[in-house]
């Protein structure tokens, strides 16, 4: 990239679709830091991103917040809630070793992931 700031994945379809930037982040779950929280885990690891990274690059990257590490306890307050992760588009995601993903989007997702998730936005 031209900022001097890697993104992790250029997505491309099978059609006329343009190509997305994508980046993947994975924070820590609460025990493991000192965010009292897994929503606050989730915000402060995007803000990091979103204020950095993504906004020296300057938009048209979806961000992945990838919580696979998180209890099911803490997975579970995230996808009730729903939090705001202070960029768009964004998808908040949970992967399980059975190849289940649980997401929530915020923003227009320029990608198609089709039954490869399921959505819990609602």
């Amino acid at each position: 990239m031209t900022t001097g700031h890697s993104i992790d994945y250029r997505a491309t379809g099978d059609g006329d679709e343009e190509a997305s930037l994508v980046e993947v982040t994975r924070p820590l779950p609460p025990k493991h830091r000192s965010a009292g929280s897994p929503i606050t885990a989730i915000r402060e690891t995007a803000e990091t991103k979103s204020s950095g990274q993504l906004e020296e690059h300057g938009g048209g990257v979806t961000l992945f917040v990838d919580c696979s590490s998180f209890p099911d306890d803490d997975w579970l307050a995230i996808a009730g809630e729903r939090p705001e992760v202070r960029h768009r588009p964004a998808v908040v995601f949970r992967l399980r070793p059975s190849g289940h993903v649980e997401a929530y989007r915020k923003g227009g997702l320029p990608l198609k992931l089709g039954d490869a998730v399921e959505w819990i936005d609602g």
